[in-house]
């Protein structure tokens, strides 16, 4: 947990950044086609309201709210990612990538589905 802080504090906060620009560059550069990045800052934003250190009741870390332990699925788990790097937005983005194609949608988002 401690290394998630470091990791978080080290990250320009999420006023400081461009919605259009800036975070629309991360998720291309975690592998999101351009065509899917509307719908993408739309669910972070929704998910998050674009913290990168968002924690959702316990068990739902970062930027785009990925399911940790006690959430089910446990994706770090799934993924092997550590849970340090939880509030790196691009490891973050990543994961909901990966997480968007096995699922083949926005179903694991069911509250902020676009």
């Amino acid at each position: 947990e401690a290394t998630a802080m470091v990791v978080a504090a080290s990250l320009p906060s999420p006023r400081e950044l461009e919605p259009d620009s800036d975070l629309a560059n991360i998720l291309l550069a975690a592998g999101w086609p351009r065509e899917l990045l509307d719908e993408a800052l739309h669910v972070a934003y929704c998910e998050s309201r674009n913290r990168f250190d968002a924690v959702g009741a316990g068990v739902y870390f970062g930027w785009l709210q990925i399911g940790g332990p006690g959430a089910s699925p446990d994706w770090f788990a799934e993924l092997g990612v550590p849970l340090a790097q939880a509030f790196d937005p691009l490891t973050n983005a990543r994961m909901a990538y990966t997480i968007y194609q096995r699922a083949g949608g926005w179903t694991p988002w069911p509250n902020c589905v676009p």
